[in-house]
């Protein structure tokens, strides 16, 4: 009974992982693009306290 649970949780994370791989690349793909600076540029400036974009 417990080797079927070991199984799923073991599943489970190895998808998990996967998935965090994926965000990780891509944010650090868009990181350095022109509207993520933007977004910096106004929280750290003090401009506002929400930003909209669109």
């Amino acid at each position: 009974m417990r080797n079927d649970y070991t199984f799923e949780c073991v599943l489970g994370l190895w998808q998990t992982a996967m998935l965090m791989r994926f965000v990780r690349s891509e944010i650090l793909e868009n990181i350095h693009q022109d509207y993520v600076r933007t977004a910096y540029a106004h929280l750290y400036c003090g401009t506002g306290d929400s930003i909209r974009f669109g």
